[in-house]
């Protein structure tokens, strides 16, 4: 069912805008995908409506929370880093992601 999904959006306006570098970008997806069975168990969009060509890390902290670390931007659209927990993204809950600061930025 999920390949119907991409087939689908390849097909529109918008992703030919993409390819043919009009200015137009699809807003990025943080995926949860089953281990077990490759189920898609969550799909949230970015916090900024942005591109992404970065995979999502997960980060065990020293208290043994998992973040997940995903950037978006792309070579000529500004991005951030962004994290949120694992359990935040099991259960859909995008409201506590916050921007990273890494060093040398703003």
């Amino acid at each position: 069912m999920q390949q119907s999904h991409f087939k689908d959006c390849h097909q529109t306006r918008e992703y030919t805008d993409c390819v043919t570098g009009s200015g137009s970008r699809l807003t990025a997806s943080l995926v949860l995908v089953s281990g077990r069975d490759g189920s898609v168990l969550r799909r949230l969009a970015v916090p900024d409506s942005a591109e992404s060509y970065y995979s999502p890390v997960i980060y065990r902290q020293r208290d043994n929370t998992d973040v997940v670390l995903f950037g978006t931007g792309g070579e000529t659209h500004h991005g951030a880093l962004w994290a949120l927990t694992l359990s935040q993204l099991y259960a859909g809950d995008i409201s506590q992601v916050h921007s990273c600061k890494v060093n040398g930025s703003a």
